[in-house]
């Protein structure tokens, strides 16, 4: 679940490292169509938290994704199909 704002107002709180991969790159991406205001707010707090709007983003998924234990510790072709 994710966490409340108060959880996410302080950038050593939610400080999320990505998962280890084994040779893996980030080259996949995913797009999304937002509202203004929730384009908005997305850019406030990842500015608040001196990051750009892709890692924050990335951040908050790795953390709800380790919340449903749905995100190994270490990501590779074999962990991710393992999941299907």
């Amino acid at each position: 679940m994710l966490k409340s704002k108060k959880d996410l107002s302080s950038k050593d709180k939610f400080n999320i490292n990505m998962p280890k991969t084994t040779g893996d790159r980030k080259t996949e991406m995913v797009a999304t169509r937002l509202t203004p205001p929730l384009k908005q707010a997305v850019q406030k707090e990842a500015q608040r938290e001196g990051r750009d709007v892709s890692e924050w983003l990335r951040n908050l998924l790795i953390e709800e994704l380790r919340e449903r234990d749905s995100l190994p510790d270490r990501l590779s072709l074999g962990n991710l199909e393992e999941n299907r």
